[in-house]
């Protein structure tokens, strides 16, 4: 209290980092942020969820142009000025609740993606825009009430959308390479599993089964015990793991949680195709797996193999291999990523949601048949980012790809299959795509090309064929 020139937090991370079920309240109502991710550059690519601000001048800032910023299910009240504002970043935010006299959000640069969030507007509202537009916007599915219009737009016509409600609003018009753009997918979206926490000391480690953590040591025979004891969450305490054989995540586990622990790849397992983690069917209905890190080895191994029909969540995972892969599916059990770090994905006929999905390397992400919905999609290097085919449908709802230097390959490939993607880039090299997507039907491709009016640093663009 007193105190006009306050921040409630200011927060960074990069790659994987997240802000969860944090409450900042103003005492007087005063303060410049309330939530200030603004304050330095590179900010992000990180995660915000379940976050309620109160009071406030903004209850949530964003600025500068790198490297993206994901949010989902954010409330904001009583503030000064402006629930949200977003002065430059590729942002991202799902679930956004506003309470206010003043306009819910202001995209005053960058690229902004809202969806499925609800602004109401109280008192001085009545003459108020509930959403204020100077850049780039991608808003869907957005209801407000009270307010004098929905959206007050600065970029290009129309000038003001009287609402209530946006079914789908778009600062510049989406892209199409086969006639009309269509529709947006609107893939249907399910939230991420929440396997709750059990007894802390009906938890195992590989401590008790003669593991020393940070010895030379390998640890796969002794996790593999952990999981085995009939222990619903096994944990790796924080420290350095040696890791030389698949380690099978079944029996009664749940919850397999390392507390920054820290993976290193050991031979025979580091010359074999295979993965560090195999989960298998158990008794649990989810099994989540979450705060694990690895080294920066590469070889034919990956991170991941999902061998069940039961839903896996992936959580707050640093996977650094820089020519290695992260996640193969044998069987179609559902995948959920939330805040995650790796490369080289590869998802066969399957249903996967994703927030702050990260990706990495040249060996990006293939969709073969199923339906991927990203929230926030960040990536780096060169190589296709996407490629969807067989039918495939994929939605990419805002993110950014950060060039370093692009090779020949399109950004995203649509070969027979379906996509929405909402997307921006940045490259400091002068090295950027020249094509920017290229999609096939039936025996004709065509492409997107960097010299397309519609490009213009990001898009939107619309296959409906699914």
């Amino acid at each position: 209290m007193g105190n006009p020139g306050a921040c409630g937090v200011q927060f960074i991370a990069n790659n994987q980092g997240s802000m969860t079920d944090v409450t900042i309240v103003s005492g007087d109502g005063q303060g410049l942020y309330g939530l200030d991710m603004g304050f330095t550059d590179e900010q992000g690519p990180c995660l915000v969820k379940n976050v309620k601000v109160t009071g406030f001048d903004v209850g949530v800032h964003t600025a500068t142009s790198v490297a993206s910023e994901t949010l989902e299910h954010i409330v904001v009240q009583k503030q000064n000025k402006y629930g949200v504002r977003n002065d430059g970043q590729p942002f991202t935010i799902r679930g956004l609740k506003s309470v206010n006299d003043v306009p819910a959000f202001w995209a005053r640069g960058g690229l902004s993606v809202v969806i499925d969030s609800q602004f109401t507007g109280e008192g001085a509202a009545s003459g108020k825009p509930a959403m204020v537009n100077d850049a780039g916007l991608v808003a869907r599915n957005v209801k407000t009430s009270g307010y004098r219009a929905a959206l007050e737009n600065h970029k290009g016509e129309p000038k003001e959308l009287a609402g209530p409600n946006i079914d789908v609003f778009l600062s510049k018009p989406p892209v199409g390479l086969f006639g009309e753009p269509g529709a947006m997918l609107n893939l249907p979206v399910k939230e991420t599993p929440d396997v709750g926490w059990d007894d802390p000391t009906m938890w195992a480690d590989p401590r008790k089964f003669g593991y020393e953590v940070g010895s030379k040591a390998d640890a796969s025979d002794a996790i593999q015990k952990a999981i085995d004891s009939g222990a619903e969450t096994v944990y790796l305490p924080r420290g350095t793991y040696q890791i030389g054989k698949t380690i099978e995540v079944r029996g009664k586990v749940k919850k397999l949680m390392g507390c920054k622990a820290w993976l290193d790849v050991i031979e025979p397992l580091k010359k074999q195709e295979a993965p560090l983690w195999r989960v298998a069917d158990g008794s649990s209905a989810v099994v989540e797996l979450e705060g694990i890190g690895t080294d920066f080895s590469g070889g034919p191994f990956f991170f991941l193999e999902q061998a069940t029909d039961r839903p896996v969540v992936m959580r707050r995972l640093m996977i650094n291999f820089q020519k290695a892969g992260s996640y193969r599916n044998t069987k179609k059990g559902v995948l959920f990523i939330e805040d995650v770090v790796g490369g080289d994905w590869r998802f066969s006929q399957q249903q996967v949601w994703a927030r702050q999905f990260n990706v990495e390397t040249s060996k990006h992400v293939l969709n073969d048949g199923g339906n991927l919905w990203i929230l926030g999609f960040k990536t780096e290097g060169s190589g296709t980012l996407i490629e969807t085919t067989n039918g495939g449908a994929t939605e990419v709802l805002g993110g950014l790809n950060y060039i370093g230097a692009a090779g020949p390959e399109p950004m995203f490939v649509v070969d027979n299959a379906a996509a929405a993607l909402s997307f921006a880039e940045i490259c400091f090299t002068g090295k950027p795509y020249q094509i920017v997507v290229r999609e096939t039907r039936g025996q004709e491709t065509r492409e997107l090309k960097r010299d397309n009016p519609s490009w213009g640093g990001w898009f939107a663009l619309f296959r409906s064929g699914k």
